[in-house]
């Protein structure tokens, strides 16, 4: 009699190969998961130097005003939009709206009264000191922002992971 062999994986062969499968899709999702996080980071360093440019941006249209206009540039902060405030070159008052969306979180204190407004005066001079902290959706990271009138200065510090 012919001892006959039955094609076909070996039970310690499929095995093998199940468990090799298992750990490249576990090392697959860490790399997954690194890329979401520095891909997260990278939108919220984006966006925080976004709202940087629109304020410098704002400060340097209003100082290149002539000296007839009177009008003063307001930035208003809510929890996700910045509202501009400002004349246009033929005296008419305009406002843009710049959305953050749920990946910005804003939170802005000027003044004694936690007011939520920033002045650009003619001269190129902030109207009070205040600082505006970011939070990215998940509350996973933190910048700050910060406005000194005396020296007309507004930087943004590094980006905190909490």
């Amino acid at each position: 009699m012919k001892d006959e062999h039955e094609q076909g994986y070996v039970y310690t062969e499929l095995l093998i190969c199940t468990l090799i499968m298992v750990m490249l899709s576990g090392s697959a999702a860490f790399v997954l998961h690194d890329f979401k996080e520095a891909a997260v980071r990278k939108q919220f360093e984006a966006d925080t130097n976004r709202v940087l440019a629109i304020m410098l941006n704002e400060r340097i249209r209003v100082m290149a005003g002539t000296p007839k206009e009177t009008a003063l540039s307001r930035i208003y902060f809510t929890e996700d939009t910045i509202y501009v405030t400002a004349p246009d070159a033929d005296g008419n008052v305009k406002s843009i709206q710049y959305s953050f969306g749920s990946r910005l979180k804003i939170r802005a204190y000027f003044g004694s009264n936690a007011g939520k407004e920033i002045i650009f005066k003619l001269s190129g001079s902030i109207s009070q000191a205040g600082n505006i902290i970011f939070n990215s959706a998940d509350g996973k990271l933190k910048r700050e922002l910060i406005v000194q009138p005396v020296n007309s200065l507004i930087y943004l510090k590094p980006v905190e992971t909490v």
